[in-house]
């Protein structure tokens, strides 16, 4: 309890044991002491933690659940492209492996393929080598795919 409630609580207690004086009570000095120092230390208890609780949000939890494949959009798109590549002999998809491996290249590696073609190839894997040498295909199989994928994350 601070200063200021002790202060109040001894305020209170001398008016209450004034006002019954002068009403020709006889009051118990003590006993009033004690109540209304039982009261003084329950409401500082009170504001106490009411200062110290903090707000809380309660909001319904909602389990997360990762969309299927089929739903994202990304996946769609690539599967739309992939296609179109199949039916119109595109090579869209292969281009885009081969700037992603040079941009991994380039951003972990330092290195250019076109200017340091020696230490590029250093750091490609067979699959990626294929990719990059041959002429471009239309489309890869599914297990290429992941093999040239998970290469170029590897870089």
């Amino acid at each position: 309890m601070s200063r200021a409630g002790i202060a109040i609580a001894v305020g209170v207690w001398l008016i209450v044991v004034a006002a019954l004086w002068a009403s020709d009570s006889r009051p118990a000095v003590a006993v009033i002491g004690g109540i209304v120092a039982a009261g003084a230390a329950a409401c500082s208890a009170a504001l106490a933690l009411g200062r110290s609780a903090a707000k809380v949000e309660w909001r319904p939890e909602v389990p997360h659940r990762p969309a299927p494949a089929a739903d994202d959009p990304r996946v769609g798109t690539l599967r739309h492209r992939v296609q179109a590549a199949w039916f119109t002999g595109s090579t869209q998809v292969s281009d885009t492996l081969v700037d992603l491996v040079d941009d991994r290249l380039l951003a972990h590696h330092h290195i250019d393929r076109v200017a340091q073609p020696q230490a590029a190839d250093e750091l490609l894997t067979p699959a990626l080598r294929r990719l990059l040498a041959g002429p471009r295909r239309q489309t890869a199989t599914p297990r290429e795919l992941q093999r040239i994928l998970t290469d170029i994350e590897a870089l």
